[in-house]
Order: C-alpha cells, then structure tokens, then sequence
C-alpha cells in the first residue's frame, strides 16, 4: 500500500509510482469520502462500479462494485457536495484521488477497484481545509492546529468530522482485508493499493 496524499496530482503520482516499483495486477484506490445522497451516512462503505473525474467529465469503469463516485479537484464542505449532487446526479459520494489513479490503470491497461468509506453525511461542512493542502498533498497539521486555535466556530465541526471519520476508517480497514483476501486466494496475486490521507475525510478525499 501507498499513501499517496491528497488530491489529483498526488493520487496520479502515487499510483505512477505503484506501477513502475510493483507491476501491479490490480491497482485499488482507497480512502474516505463524503456523500452525495443523504441516505448515505457514515461510516457507509462503498466499492464503486463507476469513477467520473469533475474536471474533465471522463468516466471510468472498475473491475467490481455497485454505484459511483465523483472525484473533485477540491476538498468537498457542504456547498461543494450539494453542487456536486446537482451537476451528476447519478453519483453516490465525492472523494479526490479516485479518478486520478482509474486514469493510470486505463492508460497502462490495469484492472482498477476503488474501495471508500463515507466519512461525512451530505450537509455536513467543513473548514476550509484545501487552505491548509500543501503543493505535494500533504497537510499542514501545525499550521491547521494554529488557526483552529483562533476559529472556536470549528471547534465542534472538527470534533464531530473526527468521530465520523475514526469510525468510517474502521469500516474501510474491514473491507480492505477482505478485498486482500480475496486477492490472495487467486493464482499468482500481485495486490497493491494507492491510498489518500485527507485530514478528518481520509481523502481525497
């Protein structure tokens, strides 16, 4: 497994770098996500059939799963998600780097899963995270940690985003070790994953 931090740039080099270090027979993008429906709560999991990137409209189809996912270009608050609800209204949940390594498996030909984990019901906002998103996906926990200091009107929201994402990446961890197990058991198995690090979501997202 690879962390590949958090956004496009960081899923496509993460998964670049998984390609070129293990030749992979699967590529797995997996992390947390936020929802698009609001029957979609926490710590909901989910293995997409369908990836679509926000940016460029392309789809992406996986090896197995049901329902899709919508990867943004940017951490998803609450006015995001609803955006995100009305624009592709087929979508089930928002995250940020599963359509950057979809993209990677289609352009060197392998197959690709995505496993996610609702971290965050539709209305539920967020703080301005993406200001705190380094140029590489990395977050600056100090520099975040600093200005939460003087912001007490996300004291509860992060609280409460924490619950939710313990217990979302809990649920992620389960399926993720059936999903290995089930790799494991076929002939000549090569399994690796990219994974992102979102603060409180994962993520990307």
């Amino acid at each position: 497994m690879l962390a590949g931090g958090i956004g496009h740039a960081a899923g496509t080099k993460a998964a670049e770098a998984v390609v070129t270090s293990y030749a992979p027979e699967l590529l797995v993008a997996t992390g947390l996500a936020g929802a698009l429906r609001r029957e979609f709560a926490p710590p909901k999991t989910m293995m997409p059939a369908r990836v679509i990137d926000e940016e460029t409209g392309r789809e992406f189809t996986t090896a197995h799963g049901e329902g899709t996912v919508v990867s943004s270009r940017t951490i998803a608050g609450a006015a995001k998600k609803a955006e995100l609800a009305l624009r592709f209204p087929a979508a089930d949940i928002v995250d940020m780097e599963g359509a950057a390594v979809a993209e990677v498996a289609a352009k060197h030909g392998i197959p690709f899963l995505a496993v996610k984990a609702v971290s965050d019901e539709l209305e539920f906002d967020l703080p301005p995270l993406d200001h705190y998103v380094d140029a590489a996906g990395r977050f600056e926990t100090v520099r975040f940690t600093l200005a939460a200091a003087v912001h007490p009107q996300w004291w509860r929201m992060i609280a409460a985003l924490k619950r939710k994402t313990d217990a979302a990446a809990k649920e992620l961890a389960e399926v993720l070790k059936q999903v290995i197990r089930e790799q494991a058991g076929q002939p000549n198995p090569a399994f690796s994953t990219t994974s992102s690090h979102e603060p409180a979501r994962s993520g990307a997202q």
